[in-house]
């Protein structure tokens, strides 16, 4: 294992340790938008250690934010 991978893997855990934390806590204090928070991180770490799933999901949130550029211009149209 190169030096980059094994960085990565570090990085990777510590994501996937704060990503739990922010679960537990979230699910503890009944705050759901930190529990997806904290799904969220723990999917990226995840993403991390595959090049291409990486960069699949990057195009995936890049057609989502195209999405909601394109529905909020039409509602600024729109009114």
């Amino acid at each position: 294992m190169d030096e980059q991978n094994i960085r990565r893997l570090e990085i990777s855990t510590k994501l996937m340790e704060m990503g739990q934390a922010l679960v537990k806590e979230g699910q503890t204090n009944k705050d759901y938008n930190l529990v997806q928070i904290g799904s969220f991180i723990t999917l990226i770490s995840g993403l991390m250690l595959d090049e291409k799933d990486l960069y699949l999901f990057g195009q995936i949130c890049s057609m989502f934010s195209a999405k909601k550029i394109l529905e909020s211009m039409e509602q600024t149209v729109i009114q």
